[in-house]
């Protein structure tokens, strides 16, 4: 007897709907991790081309509603057009561990047709170019083909511009760092991350090391080149950050507004301090005893900020700043190689130790060379760099840093020269500038938000790329 078809909910809601269809499966069991390279990959097994091979995104905008995008698998969503097709402030995609629940469906087999309910879906424009489409069929292994006028009747779908332009994408290499290694908290996810840097730098020609630097906290600072010899240091932290119900809100430039916010998140940790006295005074505890429930509580809180659960989402922080120097590795000519010397720091989150020490064994180094920091450069419009005291004097060193770091389209880029702060691992270099992306208010100014929490998901490649053409080009002229 032959073996009846596997269908999927997907095949019968088209068969429902009399809507014509082919279905196609492929090994689902094999392929590389990251939704593009996944995409690429369900496009090989199909044989057939990858711009009328689409993918299904999820995001949640501002306004907390639900939207389905659809794209080809080798596209990146641009999240600024995302919301714009859709009327929202902004969008983000939602978490992994969110897809089932929303969706019904498991990643790598999230189908526009037959979601849980029907949400807001649009296509990119490419759609209309194409005879047939395919897209999940509901269950990893599982395609169907079809009409794409077909499939936005079916799901009610638009269709705009709503993926980056493909020139300005980054290399595959660099995107793995945002789909496969988001946490670098503990010791196995660095060591996970050491084992997939250092040999794919390798095949590059360069030579990466893994070096020791002892302190409080030992930390483990990945170099890339030799910093005495090089005219300029570029630099991030690779560490991440624990998870916090309450963001980190940075104002570099609004000094009142960013101690009063500390204070703010500061003040839960003292209520709960003196909750926990008055409970246990109350209970006619001994006076120690509700001394010692008092630093307790406090230290718990302290040990929750630093070494707290991770936090799965840090695309800003610091993500964006260790694709940054991968994709400046990646890109820079190789007669630049020489003129630069990379440096990814550990444990800038618990103190800045590993920039700390690093500088210890480097003195001329902390003294004498250019080091540009890039911590949390990927969500916002506006790319600043903060100089350090010493340097602002420099006014050569800084005109320098202005012809390098160019603006590009609705990106400005500003060398901050009047009073501003941000406090990252430039700080333990006399001739460091950090480099950030902000958001401006009418309020308090330029502003950094939603790291250090859930939210932390927006990454804006054309950072990236901004970035990197203006470190190549510094490195061409200091």
């Amino acid at each position: 007897m032959a073996k009846k078809e596997e269908k999927t909910n997907v095949m019968r809601i088209l068969e429902q709907k009399k809507i014509p269809y082919t279905a196609h499966t492929y090994d689902g069991g094999e392929g590389p991790e990251g939704d593009r390279e996944y995409g690429l990959h369900v496009a090989r097994a199909l044989g057939q081309k990858e711009e009328c091979v689409f993918k299904t995104l999820v995001a949640r905008g501002a306004s907390k509603g639900i939207y389905v995008f659809v794209i080809p698998v080798a596209e990146s969503l641009e999240l600024k057009k995302a919301a714009k097709a859709v009327g929202e402030k902004s969008v983000e995609l939602i978490a992994v561990r969110e897809i089932t629940a929303i969706t019904g469906y498991v990643r790598g087999g999230c189908s526009p047709v037959g979601m849980k309910k029907q949400y807001p879906t649009v296509f990119h424009k490419s759609v209309e170019n194409c005879e047939k489409i395919y897209v999940s069929a509901g269950r990893i292994g599982h395609q169907v083909e079809l009409a794409p006028d077909d499939l936005l009747a079916l799901v009610r779908g638009t269709a705009a511009d709503i993926v980056g332009e493909r020139g300005k994408t980054m290399k595959e290499e660099t995107r793995s760092v945002l789909e496969r290694f988001q946490v670098r908290k503990s010791r196995k996810q660095k060591e996970a991350f050491w084992a997939w840097l250092c040999p794919l730098l390798r095949e590059k020609g360069y030579e990466p090391e893994i070096r020791l630097a002892k302190g409080l906290v030992k930390s483990y600072n990945i170099v890339v080149g030799d910093p005495d010899a090089a005219d300029v240091i570029f630099t991030a932290h690779y560490d991440t950050c624990a998870v916090l119900p309450l963001p980190n809100f940075i104002t570099p430039r609004n000094l009142l507004w960013y101690l009063l916010y500390q204070l703010l998140l500061c003040l839960p940790m003292f209520l709960s301090a003196i909750a926990a006295e008055v409970v246990l005074l109350h209970l006619n505890a001994p006076f120690w005893s509700a001394i010692a429930a008092v630093y307790l509580v406090l230290g718990f809180c302290v040990w929750w900020v630093i070494d707290g659960r991770a936090n799965r989402h840090t695309a800003n922080d610091n993500t964006s700043g260790v694709m940054t120097l991968l994709e400046l590795l990646l890109t820079l000519p190789e007669e630049l190689r020489s003129k630069v010397c990379v440096v990814f720091f550990d444990n800038e989150e618990k103190g800045m130790f590993g920039s700390a020490g690093f500088a210890r064994q480097h003195k001329a180094v902390k003294r004498n060379k250019l080091l540009v920091n890039f911590d949390c450069v990927s969500d916002g419009d506006s790319i600043q760099l903060y100089p350090n005291r010493a340097l602002k004097k420099e006014s050569e060193t800084l005109a320098l840093l202005e012809r390098a770091f160019l603006p590009q389209g609705e990106k400005t880029v500003e060398v901050v020269r009047s009073f501003g702060f941000y406090p990252s691992d430039q700080r333990c270099f006399v001739r460091g500038a950090g480099v950030c992306a902000l958001k401006k208010s009418r309020w308090f100014g330029y502003y950094m938000d939603k790291i250090h929490t859930r939210r932390d998901c927006a990454f804006d490649e054309k950072n990236i790329a901004l970035l990197c053409a203006g470190a190549i080009r510094l490195a061409e002229q200091i």
